[in-house]
């Protein structure tokens, strides 16, 4: 998968801790858990999330086929963004999870024990929720006095929920530390935020809740038809 070829290719960098800190370092003797927020369900949260609301909603008449267009590419973009950033880091910085004498004596994921820096479950539910806090703020042009209601600006925010309690799992079952989480969420925000603005304008634009189009609109076309047209006959 090109979502984890930089973690399959380049090796981890192997960080530097004297012999009487490593084996005194009690950050990394917290016991080995069972993620509360399996690699499986996080995953399928984000890459499902977005656009099955998306769907739900035209299914509604609350969006429109561009709309589930442009939801489902943000989402792949911003997940994309964020694994080359996170994995890259990863390797690079080498951090050992918390758990790091558990792994080992149990023979435990080693090589993803030195991975803990940034987070992957905090950068990628925060890309994928982030998305679609941001449409739906959109969508309900919730900042907007014109139609701002308290009730759909909480809703938007149920995302940014759901991906605030997977990276505070992480820290509950000592797979990562705080800095790894907040690196992390940061990450997936920032992510999240530039590949939505690639499909939307802003959320305080008056035009929020429309997606953006690609294509030229008929009408400048048949005009720049028939100017070319005119300057031909002139010709």
């Amino acid at each position: 998968c090109k979502l984890t070829v930089i973690g399959e290719v380049v090796e981890t960098t192997d960080r530097f801790l004297p012999v009487f800190q490593e084996v005194n370092d009690v950050s990394l003797m917290y016991p080995l858990r069972e993620s509360i927020v399996s690699n499986t369900v996080m995953w399928l949260l984000s890459l499902g999330g977005p656009p099955l609301l998306s769907l739900l909603m035209k299914a509604a008449d609350l969006a429109s086929w561009t709309d589930v267009h442009h939801v489902s590419l943000s989402t792949m973009q911003a997940l994309s963004l964020a694994a080359i950033f996170k994995r890259s880091v990863n390797v690079s910085v080498g951090r050992r999870r918390p758990s790091w004498f558990a792994r080992v004596a149990a023979n435990y994921h080693v090589a993803d024990a030195s991975m803990s820096y940034p987070s992957g479950h905090s950068a990628y539910s925060w890309a994928s929720m982030g998305i679609l806090s941001l449409f739906l703020m959109g969508k309900w042009r919730v900042l907007h006095r014109d139609r701002f209601q308290m009730l759909h600006l909480v809703l938007a925010l149920l995302p940014i929920g759901v991906s605030t309690f997977i990276a505070v799992s992480r820290l509950v079952d000592y797979h990562h530390d705080f800095s790894d989480v907040n690196a992390g969420s940061f990450l997936g925000l920032c992510c999240a935020v530039l590949c939505y603005h690639l499909q939307y304008p802003p959320a305080w634009s008056s035009a929020c809740d429309v997606p953006n189009s690609r294509r030229q609109d008929t009408n400048d076309v048949d005009a720049a038809l028939f100017s070319a047209d005119s300057d031909n006959s002139t010709l």
